[in-house]
């Protein structure tokens, strides 16, 4: 009988935990995000990221951030309070998603603004190139662009780099493994 009593009551508490919400995953990556308006998700920042290991939650504030500054932003002139509140686009992108996607949208968002970058600096080397090929082997400005070719060439290395960084972060986070490392500029 007494067994059946606290059976019922782990029971019931498990079911009360579950619908409440009270129970959330171990792992900080699968917490959910509540940003239901702009104070709900301050609130859960100041709650939760206080809870999650350093380095996470340095990662998660540095995604949040950048995620913030590539969301367009309602123009609070124009917009009511309500709107405000109800309609931030923020919030919409990270409410009710998990830590763990946030960060990956993240990465992936910085590695399109990397493959632009890359793109960019192909483009300036090849220019470049072609300005430097069409001047004479002892034209004083020939050094000059030998010069800025190795930099822009340094500089897509770089920001492959950066790229291959993030897909690995990103396979991490997805529990893959890691894309193989591209070849370097020659």
């Amino acid at each position: 009988m007494q067994s059946r009593f606290i059976t019922a009551l782990l029971g019931s508490g498990f079911l009360l935990c579950a619908f409440f919400g009270g129970c959330r995953p171990a792992d900080p990556l699968d917490w959910k995000i509540d940003a239901e308006t702009p104070e709900a998700y301050n609130d859960w920042v100041e709650k939760e990221v206080a809870l999650m290991p350093r380095p996470l939650a340095d990662e998660f504030n540095q995604a949040a951030t950048q995620l913030m500054a590539l969301t367009p932003r309602i123009h609070p002139i124009t917009s009511s309070a309500d709107m405000l509140s109800k309609h931030d686009p923020f919030c919409q992108q990270v409410n009710r998603r998990t830590v763990r996607a946030v960060i990956i949208d993240s990465y992936q968002s910085a590695n399109q603004a990397l493959f632009s970058k890359v793109s960019l600096e192909q483009g300036n080397a090849l220019a470049t190139l072609k300005r430097s090929n069409e001047l004479s082997a002892d034209d004083p400005a020939q050094p000059r662009f030998e010069v800025a070719i190795r930099n822009q060439r340094k500089l897509i290395d770089f920001y492959n780099e950066q790229i291959r960084k993030n897909e690995a972060r990103i396979a991490a986070l997805k529990g893959q493994p890691a894309p193989p490392a591209p070849a370097a500029t020659p």
